[in-house]
């Protein structure tokens, strides 16, 4: 499953989270959550594509969850052509 967000400070976001076949504890299932980052409105390559596993207990949170991470690395990314 994929998802494209909303474009955050001139960025594209998408974020792809993959159902993995083990089940964790309590019920909770392992997704593997990959979050893109490329400038808006382009088809280039994406500057970064970051691979996560973790466990979540559905796969809106873990889509919330890569959204959240990519927000936070485009903070970063412009913080540092900043300073």
């Amino acid at each position: 499953m994929r998802q494209t967000f909303e474009p955050y400070c001139g960025y594209s976001i998408e974020v792809r989270v993959t159902r993995e076949q083990v089940i964790a504890s309590a019920g909770a299932r392992y997704y593997t959550v990959s979050w893109l980052i490329r400038p808006e409105n382009s088809t280039a390559a994406p500057i970064v594509s970051f691979p996560e596993s973790a466990d979540f207990v559905s796969h809106e949170i873990a889509f919330h969850y890569g959204e959240n991470r990519a927000r936070a690395f485009i903070d970063i990314l412009l913080a540092s052509k900043r300073g």
